[in-house]
């Protein structure tokens, strides 16, 4: 919160962008002129800060806590597992934006561990086996129309079912793009237009509803 440091936090990231040809690929693709970035920078930077929280379980004590501070604190609950005797660790990280617990935030929400794509095959959102979209281009072509179809575990691309960000970033390399990330809760949509982000709130609305 000290000015200070929004201040090196600003210093630090233009200074990132400024040395990572990649990264500024990447922005150049999202349609954000370089000129602008200090702004947006500033901006992000200026705004209240939210507390976010890697963490293997969710203890009823940790609720209490966040209860205790003025700052909204989202929990993402990481799943660790071994294989081969300890050789090989594989961890299973939520999609990005798709937090456990929005402890401390105004709308609460709240949705169990777990699969949250099977949830909305679950709540009736999705069913196995629609088909699903996402449109993208690299800045100045237009954009290609890519087509996924709903599995239980995720989104199914030739034949593999990935999660919705993993399949968002197949259909994106097949232009010719290195990105390697992207949030596929705001790319991939219903046959009627929604986003799996839009439905996803829903299936809060449902979950908090039954509660």
């Amino acid at each position: 919160m000290q000015h200070e440091n929004r201040t090196s936090i600003l210093k630090l990231a233009l200074r990132k962008f400024d040395q990572d040809q990649k990264l500024k690929g990447i922005i150049k693709e999202l349609g954000i002129q370089e000129i602008s970035i200090h702004g947006k920078i500033e901006n992000i930077i200026s705004s209240t800060p939210i507390i976010a929280i890697p963490i293997d379980d969710l203890p009823p004590d940790l609720t209490d806590w966040t209860n205790t501070i003025r700052n909204e604190a989202r929990v993402w609950v990481i799943s660790k597992y071994s294989l081969n005797g300890g050789s090989e660790i594989l961890y299973s990280i939520p999609d990005e934006a798709i937090y456990t617990d929005g402890l401390g935030s105004d709308r609460g929400d709240y949705l169990p561990t777990g699969n949250l794509f099977h949830l909305l095959i679950k709540k009736g959102l999705l069913n196995d086996g629609d088909t699903l979209y996402l449109e993208y281009g690299p800045r100045g072509q237009g954009k290609l129309r890519f087509e996924g179809i709903a599995r239980q575990d995720g989104i199914e691309i030739d034949g593999k079912v990935y999660s919705p960000s993993y399949a968002a970033v197949a259909c994106i390399q097949k232009t010719g793009s290195q990105r390697q990330t992207a949030n596929g809760w705001t790319m991939w949509r219903r046959q009627d237009g929604l986003f799996l982000n839009d439905l996803y709130h829903q299936a809060l609305d449902m979950t908090k509803d039954q509660q």
